[in-house]
């Protein structure tokens, strides 16, 4: 259960997070309208999405509570509540990512079916091709295929990637052109971010924004356009607005799951066209103005993500406070131990070893330790403060059980007060004196003993 739990709050935790990420961008991109950052916000993009995947604000909120001595405390720790509430809520939501991963791959292997009827290129194309491959440093093999099922080129596949060309008849200049656009997505790696979006839309189904294909259809648009602009800087760009709108003309038929087209539509050619235009009219930002942006970006973003989780962690509180049932145990009564007294000059004869005191988290009212205790061996805890009609609470557990150890304090002037006990030791020792004082376990006994305990100063 507690699994099921922690899956759900890390799920909450990263919407939150990319969430965050996606507000701030969609400022900046909003304030650079004006700036050739076309390239720079299409990279910023791809970090937002990153965001969405990895639940890196719940993994930091959990090692920050561990750091401090607790597990998780309260937080994931079901109540019979919030178990009848998050089991049907996981079950749907499993419902929910089976349908959407189904239709994907159904849809997936609809595209490799089509694939297969594709034939490999070897004639002139395939000469264009490799020249330009070279020109783009790229080593890896990519192939090249022709086929009648769709009339726009296209980039598919990962793990073996390869060009599609369509049924049209391109000059050497348009294959040229067509063949650096769709290598310039292999050098992007933007098959890579549209499956992570796939997946992304089957996590996050219940959001309309992935369910619809929203985000990815953002990401296409910005993809498409940090490519334009890399191609432009290479060549003519009234030369290879032409061929965009040649190849727009014949509308694809068929769309691949995942794929990249050289365009989709002549509504989304003339978009790009525009986009091209105010590109190069654009004016130049500062190294030093895109810098402080990126700095803002990651700032912003992980602050108000922080301090959004943090919020979530202490609603949780509350819901875990208000739904869980406490067990009132009848108190038991308390049998009076005997103090026994040593003057400073004991450590003459005892091997001493401080232990010092750990981190430990804000809301803990105990400071606990676990020790392993040799054979007449004293361990004791780093001095600390207590003043005048104060008290210091110590309860031990000692194993093997039937071991006597004395447990106790140790005054500022090296004096010590103790009790004897075995199995589970509690006692509270009053302060008639304000000072420094240290909590101890002395193992008399001649085999090693472990203890676990606490104490409230």
């Amino acid at each position: 259960m507690d699994i099921i739990l922690e899956f759900e709050i890390a799920m909450l935790l990263t919407l939150f997070t990319g969430t965050a990420a996606w507000l701030f961008w969609a400022t900046l991109v909003r304030f650079a309208s004006g700036y050739r950052l076309c390239y720079f916000m299409y990279s910023l993009q791809k970090a937002v999405w990153l965001f969405y995947a990895f639940p890196v604000l719940f993994l930091v909120i959990r090692k920050q509570n561990q750091d401090q001595g607790y597990d998780i405390g309260s937080f994931a720790t079901p109540t019979p509540l919030i178990q009848k509430i998050a089991i049907p809520l996981a079950l749907v939501w499993l419902v929910g990512f089976c349908i959407t991963l189904g239709r994907f791959l159904c849809a997936q292997h609809l595209a490799f079916r089509l694939q297969h009827t594709y034939k490999a290129v070897t004639d002139s194309r395939w000469e264009i091709y490799q020249e330009v491959c070279r020109e783009q440093h790229i080593r890896r093999k990519i192939g090249l295929y022709e086929g009648d099922m769709s009339l726009t080129p296209s980039m598919q596949g990962i793990l073996r990637p390869g060009i599609y060309l369509g049924s049209m008849e391109y000059s050497e200049q348009e294959l040229r052109l067509i063949f650096m656009h769709e290598l310039t997505h292999f050098l992007h790696r933007d098959l890579w971010m549209l499956y992570l979006l796939q997946l992304l839309s089957c996590i996050y189904w219940f959001i309309p924004f992935f369910r619809k294909g929203k985000a990815r259809e953002q990401y296409r648009m910005w993809s498409e356009d940090a490519c334009d602009v890399s191609v432009c800087q290479q060549v003519d760009m009234k030369e290879y607005q032409k061929v965009l709108l040649s190849v727009a003309i014949a509308a694809a038929k068929y769309k691949y799951a995942v794929s990249v087209n050289i365009c989709e539509t002549q509504s989304d050619v003339l978009r790009r066209i525009d986009k091209m235009k105010k590109h190069k009219i654009a004016k130049e930002m500062k190294r030093s103005a895109a810098t402080a942006l990126v700095v803002g970006f990651f700032l912003a973003g992980s602050t108000v993500a922080y301090a959004a989780g943090n919020g979530v962690a202490a609603a949780y509180d509350v819901l875990y406070n208000a739904t869980v049932v406490e067990y009132v145990e009848e108190p038991q009564p308390l049998k009076e131990m005997e103090e026994y007294y040593e003057a400073d000059g004991w450590q003459a004869h005892t091997t001493v070893i401080e232990v010092p005191e750990s981190a430990m988290n804000a809301r803990a009212k105990y400071t606990t330790f676990s020790w392993n205790i040799g054979s007449k061996i004293l361990k004791k805890t780093s001095s600390f403060y207590v003043s005048a009609g104060g008290s210091i609470y110590v309860a031990v557990s000692v194993d093997p059980d039937d071991k006597n150890v004395n447990v106790g304090i140790i005054d500022s002037d090296g004096s010590k007060r103790y009790i004897i006990g075995s199995g589970d030791i509690t006692h509270e020792f009053a302060i008639d004196t304000s000072g420094y004082y240290s909590v101890f376990v002395e193992n008399r006994t001649t085999t090693s003993i472990d203890v676990g305990g606490h104490y409230r100063k």
